[in-house]
């Protein structure tokens, strides 16, 4: 553990590769979660490194946390800080060594992969068969948050976006404040998220507004022609329910 607050970063990241060994190797998982998890505040640091390295094997280990039930409490509050943190939304650059420097995703959207598993409570949907989430309201106000922060770029949002419809868990509200990105003036955050419509699941009269959104666009003469395809394509199956439709992720 004190390796992984090294001065020197790549001695922190092979701290950070032992300890995700130890988590995910170990036959005794039980007592190794008991063990490493009262650490999760000193490794919550590391989600934000300035080397990318570090970044990547700390998601890995705080990853291999999330389907531990009960959840620590300190998992997700970790989360929560990274996701609040005024880097979120911005992309950090990579700093491998040997190669060229290039930035690398938000913080902030790689946080959700993390935070939405963990902070759900998972049941059986009678009606499908089909296992699914509901995050509890504090992670879902905080995401909705997160979503209307001014300094919001189109990156971090598309990668939200495809944490949020990948993700096992389904929140209506939080899904309806993906909708407002239908009228952006950037269009590829337009087509991020009409690619993906068809994998959510919103309350009754979210859908049948944002129908009638991606209808307007499927007509707007003034809209970019493969930004009506898109919308047209989704039109001709898009139901309110994610399981049973019939639309492919487009």
């Amino acid at each position: 553990m004190s390796l992984t607050e090294s001065s020197h970063p790549k001695l922190r990241a092979t701290a950070l590769l032992v300890m995700f060994a130890i988590v995910t190797g170990s036959k005794d998982a039980l007592t190794t979660d008991e063990a490493i998890v009262p650490y999760l505040p000193r490794l919550e640091p590391r989600l934000m490194d300035s080397f990318s390295p570090c970044r990547g094997m700390s998601l890995l280990l705080f990853q291999a946390f999330t389907a531990i039930r009960p959840v620590a409490p300190v998992l997700i509050q970790a989360a929560l800080t990274v996701l609040k943190d005024p880097q979120s939304t911005h992309a950090m650059s990579n700093t491998t060594p040997g190669s060229l420097p290039r930035s690398g995703p938000s913080p902030g959207p790689q946080m959700l992969w993390i935070l939405l598993p963990a902070a759900a409570t998972f049941y059986l949907d009678p009606a499908t068969n089909i296992t699914e989430g509901r995050d509890s309201s504090e992670v879902q106000s905080a995401i909705i948050e997160f979503l209307h922060r001014s300094d919001q770029t189109p990156e971090s949002l598309s990668e939200s976006i495809r944490a949020l419809t990948v993700s096992q868990v389904q929140n209506p509200d939080v899904n309806a404040a993906l909708l407002p990105l239908l009228s952006s003036t950037d269009v590829d955050l337009q087509k991020a998220l009409l690619g993906q419509l068809a994998r959510l699941t919103f309350t009754p009269d979210d859908f049948a507004s944002a129908r009638i959104r991606v209808k307007s666009i499927a007509t707007d003469p003034n809209s970019p022609a493969d930004l009506q395809e898109l919308a047209g394509s989704l039109l001709s199956c898009w139901s309110n329910d994610r399981h049973h439709g019939v639309c492919p992720v487009l």
